[in-house]
């Protein structure tokens, strides 16, 4: 972590974890000698998200939680999964995302021989059919 959390800091987000506004966060830490306002609170509080890179004062509460735990949080990753999502056969329909054909020559190829493959086994299985429905049934042959 860059930078550290100021005890203040630290103070005011215990306080987010418990639930309190900035506003009421400012009326229990103020003193007879000092008084803070919820905007000194909510600045504190930005402060605190910017050390923990988070964008909102409920995640920095959980991250220090966490912290004061043992816990090692994990940072997300910046830009996505780490491998790519392999598609060799991408489906021959268009999509939003592609509404243009895009494949290349094999994979134009693949699918030619998918298709002919399953035809071919779907014909020869409705002929199979059809010739044991003609013995059951005795027909001509």
């Amino acid at each position: 972590m860059p930078a550290e959390l100021t005890q203040r800091q630290k103070e005011y987000l215990r306080l987010v974890a418990r639930g309190h506004t900035s506003f009421e966060i400012a009326r229990l830490v103020s003193t007879p000698d000092t008084t803070i306002s919820p905007t000194a609170v909510d600045k504190q509080l930005k402060k605190a998200m910017a050390v923990y890179q988070v964008g909102d004062r409920k995640a920095a509460a959980r991250r220090l939680i966490a912290e004061e735990a043992g816990v090692q949080a994990l940072d997300p990753p910046a830009n996505g999964p780490s491998m790519p999502v392999l598609q060799l056969l991408p489906l021959p329909l268009p999509t939003e995302a592609a509404p243009r054909q895009n494949m290349t020559g094999w994979q134009i190829l693949a699918w030619g021989l998918i298709i002919a493959v399953t035809a071919t086994v779907g014909l020869l299985g409705a002929v199979l059919l059809l010739d044991s429905l003609s013995r059951i049934v005795g027909g001509p042959r």
